[in-house]
């Protein structure tokens, strides 16, 4: 059996994946990470184990299915972010209170189709929640907006907050 070994020191998560990678392929795999980042590689690997298929939505699909009511958009950002401006209607669960959060919206999106709000660089997180959304909050279907938060204030979906038009 051939044995793929992934040094780390920075490209955890490259590393992770080569390992899910060589595990899926049966090949034996020795990961060799510094102290601290160990709950952050089991998470990575978490992720490449739940296929959950996260969909890319783009501004104007994700405007009309807000104006249908076809969607839940969850807000992930800060709070002082959701405060200054928002879409109408979206539900705010930072990433930072997530976990506290899980039986509240759990309530809220369970059978829903859900898309993520973040901003555009913060993508891989916006695709790790999306997945955590169909795990743990029993969402039926789950994705990301292309281009970030940012991206959906060029549309005319409706807004609210301090910054508001």
């Amino acid at each position: 059996m051939s044995l793929l070994r992934c040094s780390c020191f920075g490209w955890m998560k490259e590393a992770a994946a080569l390992t899910g990678l060589a595990v899926a392929l049966g090949i034996g795999a020795d990961l060799v990470l510094p102290q601290g980042v160990l709950q952050q590689t089991a998470m990575v690997l978490r992720d490449l184990e739940l296929q959950v298929p996260v969909h890319l939505w783009q501004p104007a699909q994700v405007a009309a299915a807000v104006e249908s009511g076809e969607i839940v958009l969850l807000d992930a950002r800060p709070p002082r972010d959701f405060q200054a401006l928002r879409v109408s209607g979206s539900l705010h669960a930072p990433v930072a209170d997530f976990e506290d959060m899980v039986e509240e919206l759990a309530v809220e999106v369970a059978g829903q189709q859900v898309v993520v709000l973040l901003p555009s660089e913060a993508i891989d997180e916006a695709r790790h929640l999306a997945q955590r959304v169909v795990t743990d909050l029993g969402a039926e279907a789950v994705g990301t907006l292309d281009g970030g938060i940012d991206a959906l204030w060029e549309t005319d979906v409706p807004r609210e907050g301090k910054e508001a038009p």
